[in-house]
């Protein structure tokens, strides 16, 4: 208790300190919007001079160092215009009201030539990059294919063709004038990016494969915040999709996926959604610690086994500890996989046996205490319940577990998958 309390203190003290996953993303989105201008000022320069006019000099100097540094802080390059938008790495670029004019302007050039966009994976010459504006200068009325033009051949940028991302990324069903992204695709596709990264990251903490920065999800984090924003079915949706799977990865990434909808709907803001994503993701990571036949076993353990599983919160912690990152962000994740199995309180039955008021034992973070229902809630899933029965039980006899006001707001979105439960008897109950 004297280590919680301890911990609670150091996230108030510690509250100005920039994280490093936070620190990633961020200088990522600033490189990203240094291509975007470098682009956009390259492209209009050149439909009025030659791209060997010596103007071209240092704005094509200023894009090389951007696009190198890129390729050298992240393994690669790959820009794609989707929309309204551009994405770096599979990274929505957030771009602010001054430069929607520019990108709506380089959308334009890059579709009339059917570039979506250029993937490399290694530095990019002076020389090269003039090759590639050249595809949009005045001399040139060729359509670019993958190599450039005919006349002026790419060797490390490989050119996307602008039909065939669209063809991906577009929502086919409300093609409007800003050709919108599907949401509900690249929600899918966002889903199993970041399953995949947990698998390999679990892999890692085992010893299976090479050890992977935390740090290193807050991309992923950031895309699931964007783009469950306004559309929570979507991601509610593919939660569905492996709930019975031995691999805790997609419990990892469900509870996440979960808790910003959940969080979303309450009124945090998008960098608490961020925070909540990280807490999420690591709560659980202790179980690197346990065999996985075990944690896959799931019920008939025996008694040394229900100690190994009783220890996990324990694991997880003295996981993250080791990390040595004593960020505001990391020290909430720390606090949350301590706190999110605590009680919230005590539950009081009426002469029926019903769960009626629940008095508060805890004080617990908000992210804990958003993190203990939507754990809870796939865990339940996860083991065979139906989502209505899953509802029910923590309405009833698992009550006392959660504070008493969140509880009822998800049952309140939660309505969509069961708008009546059952009770214990077998009775259909309102909830809301």
């Amino acid at each position: 208790m004297a280590k919680e309390i301890g911990l609670q203190q150091g996230l108030k003290a510690d509250g100005d300190q920039l994280e490093s996953a936070r620190g990633y993303d961020k200088k990522l989105q600033d490189l990203g919007h240094s291509l975007v201008a470098s682009l956009y000022m390259l492209i209009r320069n050149v439909k009025l001079y030659d791209p060997e006019n010596a103007i071209f000099h240092r704005p094509l100097d200023q894009c090389k160092q951007t696009i190198n540094t890129i390729v050298a802080m992240d393994g690669k390059l790959d820009l794609q215009a989707a929309g309204s938008s551009f994405y770096l790495n599979n990274m929505l670029l957030r771009m602010d009201s001054k430069s929607l004019e520019n990108v709506r302007f380089l959308h334009k050039e890059l579709e009339e030539k059917d570039v979506g966009g250029f993937l490399l994976d290694q530095s990019v010459s002076l020389s090269e990059l003039r090759n590639f504006i050249f595809i949009f200068s005045k001399e040139n009325d060729e359509q670019a294919g993958e190599q450039g033009v005919s006349a002026k051949k790419l060797v490390s940028l490989k050119l996307r063709r602008f039909k065939k991302i669209q063809e991906i990324l577009e929502n086919q069903e409300t093609q409007d004038v800003d050709k919108r992204l599907d949401r509900k695709r690249y929600a899918l596709l966002a889903y199993a990016r970041t399953v995949l990264f947990m698998h390999k990251f679990m892999q890692g903490q085992r010893g299976q494969g090479p050890a992977i920065p935390i740090a290193r999800a807050g991309r992923l984090i950031q895309d699931l915040v964007d783009v469950v924003h306004g559309h929570r079915a979507n991601f509610l949706g593919v939660m569905s999709i492996n709930h019975q799977s031995g691999d805790r990865s997609f419990h990892a990434v469900n509870v996440t996926l979960l808790s910003i909808v959940f969080a979303q709907e309450a009124g945090l803001p998008k960098e608490r959604l961020r925070e909540l994503g990280m807490v999420t993701l690591f709560h659980d990571i202790g179980c690197a610690d346990v065999p996985e036949d075990i944690m896959a076993k799931r019920e008939g353990l025996s008694e040394e086994e229900q100690q190994r599983m009783a220890m996990l919160r324990l694991y997880s912690i003295q996981r993250l500890l080791r990390m040595r990152d004593l960020s505001r962000r990391m020290l909430h994740v720390v606090v949350a996989a301590f706190d999110h199995k605590t009680e919230y309180g005590r539950a009081y039955k009426d002469l029926k046996g019903n769960v009626g008021m629940v008095e508060k034992l805890s004080e617990l973070t908000v992210y804990s205490r958003i993190l203990a229902i939507t754990d809870c809630y796939d865990e339940l899933v996860s083991l065979g319940y139906s989502p209505e029965i899953a509802l029910t039980l923590m309405n009833s006899e698992l009550k006392h577990r959660f504070d008493p006001n969140m509880l009822k707001r998800f049952l309140f979105m939660m309505k969509g998958l069961a708008s009546r439960l059952l009770n214990e008897h077998g009775e259909k109950v309102s909830v809301f």
